[in-house]
C-alpha cells in the first residue's frame, strides 16, 4: 500500500502510511473447539472461539492492557472463564434475557472479585469482551446473555 502512494510529490504520505500498515494487527484466532483453553499475554487482542463441549477458558496473570474476545459457536453448553492462579479478579455486569419469554423482563447480573464465571445454556454468537487493567479483569457482554451467569468465588 505504502509503494501504490508514495508518489506523493514530497507530502510524507508515504512514509505515514508505512507507518500505519506496520500498526495494523491481524487478530489472532483461538481455536477452543478441542478443548479446554489456557491463554498467555501473547495472545491479547485475539478471539477465542470455544465449542464442542462445555469448555473452561482461563485468562493469564493480569498485566495492564491484556484484552480478548470470547465468542461461543455452539449452543447449549456451559463454558467457565476463570482467572489465573485461582485468584478473585472476575468483574462485570451483565444482562439477562432469559426471562424474556415468560414475564418480558431482563434480569442483571453482577460478578465483583470473583475467580470464576459460569456462562450456562449458552447460544451461538454469545460474547464477552474482557480486558485488565493490571489489577483485575473486567468483563462485558456486548449483547444480553442467554442464561443468567454463575459465579463462585
Amino acid at each position: 500500500l505504502s509503494e501504490v502512494v508514495s508518489y506523493d510529490g514530497g507530502n510524507n504520505l508515504g512514509k505515514n502510511m508505512d507507518l500505519l500498515v506496520d500498526n495494523i494487527r491481524d487478530k489472532e484466532v483461538i481455536d477452543g473447539s478441542g478443548g479446554d483453553v489456557t491463554l498467555t499475554a501473547d495472545q491479547s487482542g485475539g478471539y477465542v472461539f470455544v465449542s464442542g463441549g462445555a469448555r473452561t477458558v482461563t485468562l493469564p496473570t493480569v498485566a495492564a492492557g491484556l484484552n480478548f474476545r470470547i465468542i461461543t459457536t455452539d449452543t447449549g453448553y456451559a463454558h467457565v472463564i476463570s482467572s489465573s492462579a485461582g485468584t478473585s479478579l472476575l468483574n462485570g455486569w451483565f444482562l439477562d434475557s432469559s426471562n424474556d419469554t415468560s414475564d418480558g423482563t431482563t434480569a442483571i447480573t453482577k460478578g465483583d472479585s470473583q475467580a470464576g464465571m459460569t456462562l450456562a445454556n449458552v447460544v451461538i454468537g454469545e460474547t464477552l469482551d474482557i480486558c485488565t487493567d493490571g489489577t483485575e479483569w473486567y468483563m462485558t457482554a456486548p449483547g444480553s446473555l442467554n442464561d443468567t451467569p454463575v459465579f463462585t468465588s
